[in-house]
């Protein structure tokens, strides 16, 4: 049993009691598990997740990045020491906080968007086939395979899932992106399917225009964000008698 309680060091011909080895090493094994621990990310964190069902929804982010998700979409945040990740599905506005040192990157199914500090929409809600990106602020870098496109204010792109393909470069007008979430409407010159479509989107409801000729009549209007859909349609009814 002596033979168990004691272990030899090597050249010196010295015991130490097995007890003593034992509390020494767990002891350095306690400081490697403490040394380890403190070098891992101290802001690593558990996903967050946002949904938005009948209604928009917005929200601030850990890092102060404002996110307004449209009806029937939603999204999961991680972030880590090196990166702000978030996964999305249908449609979501995206007010990105500054942080030259933690990319932005946005998966919307198979297309992946970087950013730094920016402002943008993301669209897979009105085709499930196609993601549609718009910046509003900034520039944004899209990525699918092998392929990258560089988005810059007032330039939109689309990505066919079909084909996996991201479209040319182009500008927007009449842009979708600065109604629905914040529902400030500037129309000028635009057609009046364009405006219905922009209203339904905005406010949840189907709008139809049971004469199509009107269809083409243009629009040249303001609506701030305090007018109620009906006070909104009643002016439009105004406007073309």
């Amino acid at each position: 049993s002596s033979d168990l309680s004691t272990v030899p060091t090597a050249g010196s011909g010295r015991v130490v009691p097995f007890r003593q080895w034992w509390l020494a090493a767990a002891a350095a094994v306690a400081v490697l598990v403490a040394t380890w621990w403190w070098l891992q990310p101290s802001n690593a964190a558990q996903a967050v997740q946002l949904a938005a069902t009948e209604q928009v929804l917005g929200d601030t982010l850990s890092d102060g990045t404002v996110v307004t998700l449209n009806r029937q979409s939603g999204l999961t945040a991680t972030f880590s020491g090196r990166e702000r990740r978030v996964k999305m599905r249908g449609e979501a506005y995206f007010d990105v906080a500054h942080d030259a040192e933690k990319p932005f990157v946005i998966e919307a199914r198979e297309l992946e968007i970087r950013v730094l500090g920016t402002a943008f929409n993301v669209d897979n809600l009105s085709d499930d086939n196609t993601v549609r990106v718009q910046v509003t602020r900034g520039k944004v870098q899209l990525r699918s395979g092998d392929q990258e496109v560089l988005l810059l204010a007032g330039q939109q792109a689309t990505f066919d899932r079909r084909t996996g393909q991201i479209s040319a470069i182009s500008a927007f007008e009449n842009p979708t992106v600065a109604t629905w979430h914040d529902r400030r409407f500037n129309y000028e010159d635009t057609p009046l399917s364009v405006v219905a479509q922009q209203l339904e989107q905005a406010y949840g409801a189907r709008i139809v225009l049971k004469n199509k000729v009107l269809e083409n009549c243009r629009v040249q209007s303001r609506y701030k964000n305090d007018e109620s859909l009906e006070r909104i349609l009643e002016l439009l009814c105004e406007t073309f008698s």
